[in-house]
């Protein structure tokens, strides 16, 4: 639930949502879910456009296994559990 929490407190306010994401030569439309780069379309499936949304949002800052597994696959840790998986 924190995490949840963590990660919508980063997003715009709903004024100033982005529709496209930029990364140098990368662009990312997030309405119509197409990428480009130097304005070659690139082929993506659901969970590579997703994985490369959350690496542009956070271009420059480290991101974590923990980061792509909660924002990509919707995969929750729970720290009060003693279970833990390898990944």
């Amino acid at each position: 639930m924190l995490a949840r929490v963590t990660s919508l407190a980063r997003r715009p306010p709903a004024g100033e949502v982005k529709t496209k994401l930029t990364v140098h030569d990368l662009e990312l439309d997030l309405l119509s879910h197409s990428a480009q780069r130097s304005g070659t379309p690139i082929d993506l499936q659901a969970k590579e456009f997703a994985l490369l949304e959350v690496l542009m949002r956070n271009a420059g800052r480290i991101v974590t296994k923990t980061m792509l597994l909660e924002q990509v696959w919707d995969f929750n840790f729970d720290p009060k559990t003693r279970w833990s998986r390898r990944i």
